[in-house]
């Protein structure tokens, strides 16, 4: 059993709407949690229980310099602190954050932070993997063929959206070059995003469903 002081402030978010935040460490890391005036109570095996006190130290460090939880913060701690015990969220959730516009992305395993560090040491960086892993493209992404690094949107340029055309090129991908015969424009759709319980957003379109 251990106690953790619970933070003076920011408490609600930590804790999550109707406690949700303390009932996913419970289930998650196998531990019990109640709360005793300005502490938590966690009872369970060792390695939970100390996953929950670091949670609630760096997050509440966090937050006395001026950090404001966001909803899957401690979700994300969780996560990331049952990969590494060692891992400082500081290092995530601020250092390694990278603002686009309004948006923030903050890598949320050990992968997607070194992902990240090499973007921002590198030039040109390749994400590989299968479909419906997370990969976006856009008309300005780069594709690797056999006339060099091309834009998407060059491989066949002024189509509308819904039209095919044919094209002639070799696209080097994952499993080797394959010749592409047509392109097609699926122009913009509606997407869904679900997240997963252990707190993977995976986002889908009409044309790339959920399996």
């Amino acid at each position: 059993m251990r106690r953790i002081a619970i933070p003076e402030r920011g408490a609600e978010a930590l804790f999550g709407t109707h406690d949700e935040n303390l009932r996913f460490l419970e289930e998650t890391l196998k531990v019990r949690i109640k709360t005793q005036g300005s502490e938590l109570i966690v009872d369970g095996e060792a390695a939970g229980v100390e996953t929950v006190a670091q949670i609630f130290d760096q997050l509440g460090g966090l937050m006395k310099d001026g950090y404001a939880v966001a909803a899957g913060d401690v979700r994300l701690a969780a996560q990331l602190l049952s990969q590494d015990g060692g891992v400082r969220l500081r290092d995530y959730l601020m250092k390694a954050a990278v603002r686009g516009g309004k948006k923030v992305v903050v890598p949320r395993s050990l992968n997607q932070r070194a992902y990240l560090e090499q973007i921002e040491a590198h030039d040109m960086v390749f994400g590989i993997g299968p479909a419906g892993t997370g990969k976006c493209l856009s008309s300005e992404s780069l594709v690797l063929t056999d006339r060099g690094m091309l834009e998407i949107g060059q491989l066949a340029s002024g189509m509308q959206s819904g039209q095919a055309t044919p094209i002639d090129v070799t696209i080097h991908g994952v499993e080797g070059p394959e010749r592409a015969t047509r392109f097609y424009d699926g122009g913009e759709s509606d997407t869904l995003r679900v997240t997963t319980r252990l707190g993977y957003a995976i986002e889908a379109t009409p044309e790339h469903p959920l399996l």
